[in-house]
Formats: C-alpha cells, sequence, structure tokens
C-alpha cells in the first residue's frame, strides 16, 4: 500500500461522512431540493472515481456493470461521439467517457436549422453562432484527418427536437467527412449506459 492509497481511502471516507450528514439533514422532512440533489450527485460521482481507483489498485473485482462499461469504452477506442448540448458532453464525461472523443455541436450545424429552432433570433446572434458552426467543424476534421477516429457516431435524445434536426444532418456529415456516420437515439442521457451498449453493436 502506498500514501496515494492512503489519501484515497481517506477521501472516500470523508465524502461518505459528507453524504450522511447530508441525508441526516432531510430525514425530517424526506425531500430534496435540486441544489441539494445536484450536491448528493456531485459527491457520489467523485466517491465512485475514487472507489474506481482503490479496486484497480487492490485487484478487486469490480461489478458487473461498471465491468461492461469498462469493457464499452475499450470498444470506443476508435470511435468520435458527436452531441448536440454541451451539458449532455458533461454527463457522458462524469461518468467515465473520454472527453477527447466527444464534440457537442453547441446547437444546430446550418443556418438554416437556427433559424428552424428560432425564427426570430437577431441576425447578429445568426452571425456568432456561424462563427461556432466554423469552429465546430475545424476541429471535427482537424480529429479526422489526424485519424484518431475510425467511425463517428451521433449520439442523440429521443423526442429532444434540436437532437432530430442533427439527426436529419447525417448527410452533411458523411458528405464532409472520410468516416463511415452512425445515429444512436437514446430516450435519456441520464440512461446512456443502459441504452448505448446494446444499439452500438446493433
Amino acid at each position: 500500500m502506498i500514501k496515494s492509497d492512503f489519501s484515497r481511502i481517506n477521501e472516500a471516507l470523508e465524502l461518505l461522512i459528507e453524504l450522511k450528514n447530508t441525508f441526516r439533514q432531510i430525514i425530517p422532512t424526506s425531500t430534496l431540493d435540486s441544489e441539494q440533489l445536484q450536491k448528493i450527485k456531485s459527491k457520489i460521482i467523485k466517491l465512485n472515481r475514487t472507489l474506481a481507483k482503490l479496486n484497480e489498485q487492490f485487484g478487486i473485482e469490480i461489478p458487473l456493470k461498471q465491468k461492461g462499461f469498462s469493457d464499452l469504452k475499450d470498444n470506443l477506442n476508435k470511435i468520435l461521439l458527436i452531441v448536440n448540448s454541451p451539458k449532455n458532453r458533461k454527463k457522458l464525461i462524469d461518468i467515465g467517457f473520454n472527453s477527447e472523443q466527444i464534440l457537442s455541436t453547441g446547437g444546430p450545424i446550418t443556418i438554416a436549422d437556427i433559424k428552424t429552432l428560432n425564427s426570430k433570433m437577431p441576425e447578429s446572434n445568426i452571425q456568432n453562432m456561424k462563427k461556432k458552426i466554423q469552429i465546430f467543424w475545424k476541429i471535427l476534421k482537424s480529429k479526422v484527418e489526424r485519424k484518431e477516429f475510425q467511425k463517428l457516431i451521433l449520439l442523440l435524445e429521443k423526442g429532444n427536437i434540436a437532437d432530430e434536426i442533427l439527426m436529419n444532418r447525417k448527410d452533411k456529415f458523411e458528405k464532409n467527412l472520410s468516416v463511415p456516420v452512425q445515429t444512436i437515439i437514446i430516450s435519456s442521457f441520464d440512461k446512456v449506459i443502459d441504452e448505448f451498449p446494446s444499439k452500438l453493436f446493433q
């Protein structure tokens, strides 16, 4: 056992104590407001990361679901994920996806689609969006040209209008890039671990 192991164990214990204290505070009402819920989620994510490192260090067999996710990440080694929302990109990173393999469009990728979503958007805002679109394509093409990835996946959420618009632009990705493009629709990014693997290998 090395010094960093003690540090991680201590960190895990502190996080558990913080969670325990938080739950003690809400026991009288048994209700959580959005701020409390977010704090709890944040602590649990940190705890999972710390425990994962300890599991690896001590050779502890990880739970089946986590192991499946580990296998999934191995299979994603040469795949670039494209999501619409920066928030969804952050969700993927928080649960362990490699940040270098995820790009967010940050919105529509054509001016026509921008106007479809918001026909009253001022011209100055449209020009700003146009610059963002150009930056997105520049970064994406750079990654593809460096041959870092062999496949591109549009990972989208069912029922999300912006995601549905992006799905209809699959042909634009195929036209502009020299890699295969696949579209995967999930019911929610909160369920990505449950739904993504089975759809990836269909």
